[in-house]
């Protein structure tokens, strides 16, 4: 189709073949637009659909039009629309009212629910599942949110059942290496052995945030988090399976491939106090050194992870410390 002509610049022959008329139509246009005197095309597009109708005009006529009418529809016309329209606002407002205000109660739950599922303690899987849900649940519209009202009310009966994770984290016996000798209620780690070497592992118990003292000076050793497959006995896991702080000189090591990257000071002394944090919802690990904040060291975390310690110098030892209840 050829570039539509704009108005007053042409004949009406030219400008109803520019916007579509076949020869019939055109011919059949211009006799009417001769017959109502109408001077221009300009004049022709102020017309409203309506009054184009009465003059002579088919609907076949006037769907080529349309798009070009400066009034699409009468004063009239457009008095009863909004007329319609207000009527109906006035019918369905209480209705959407009451919509919203459900929507907006049922959201503010399903955040603090998600605050909760998050601070539940609940182990990786089991968390993904039930924020997966609340996920679905949120990018509802407000006119939906009513109709998945059980869904919402299993979610709460589900969580009020859940216990929040114990504030002691301890090693767990059943994955730890032999070279690595338990104590205190499994709370400390003890390196034995004559000599220095990564072989030796232990995972505690699952939580997304524990704290550990350094017991002795050996430099060696490492501390983070690791999944359940971690080879106990295997060699430089620290490459393997996980994500690490290396304490004697602050740097990182990981899965990943990271690699002896600079994060942090020294911090292997007897008596330093590190405190290591997965966060589920934001999938990232940060470190905590003396009570000094040392910033995201991993991102991007999207798996299940558990406390693990690293040995390497023979004698090397560190200490769960036993959190405060909230």
């Amino acid at each position: 189709m050829d570039e539509v002509i704009p108005p007053a610049t042409q004949s009406f022959d030219s400008y109803f073949k520019s916007i579509g008329f076949n020869r019939s139509m055109c011919l059949k246009a211009i006799k009417i637009c001769e017959k109502e005197d109408i001077e221009d095309v300009d004049a022709l597009l102020k017309c409203s659909e309506p009054e184009l109708k009465e003059i002579g005009f088919t609907i076949g006529l006037i769907q080529k039009l349309r798009a070009h009418l400066t009034i699409p529809i009468s004063a009239d016309e457009f008095l009863v629309l909004h007329q319609n329209i207000k009527k109906y606002a006035m019918l369905h407002s209480k209705d959407f009212e009451i919509i919203q205000k459900d929507f907006n109660e049922k959201k503010d739950l399903l955040e603090k629910l998600k605050k909760e599922v998050s601070q539940k303690g609940l182990e990786f899987e089991k968390w993904k599942e039930r924020n997966s849900k609340i996920e679905l649940l949120l990018k509802l519209p407000s006119t939906k949110m009513a109709s998945h009202s059980k869904e919402l009310i299993s979610l709460v009966r589900d969580l009020k059942k859940m216990k929040y994770a114990t504030n002691i984290t301890k090693f767990n016996p059943e994955f730890c290496s032999p070279l690595i000798t338990l104590s205190n209620n499994n709370l400390v780690a003890y390196k034995n052995g004559t000599y220095d070497k990564w072989n030796c592992t232990v995972l505690g118990t699952f939580c997304r945030e524990f704290t550990i003292k350094v017991l002795s000076n050996e430099k060696a050793f490492m501390i983070g988090f690791a999944s359940k497959d971690i080879n106990l006995d295997g060699i430089q896991n620290h490459a393997k399976n996980g994500y690490y702080l290396f304490p004697s000189n602050g740097h990182l090591y990981a899965e990943d491939g990271t690699d002896n990257k600079s994060y942090a000071k020294a911090c292997h002394f007897e008596g330093n106090v590190i405190t290591c944090q997965w966060s589920l919802v934001d999938k990232y690990i940060s470190f905590i050194i003396n009570g000094k904040n040392c910033g995201i060291a991993y991102k991007n975390i999207n798996k299940d992870l558990y406390p693990c310690f690293l040995g390497c110098s023979s004698k090397c030892q560190i200490q769960f410390v036993e959190k405060k209840k909230d």
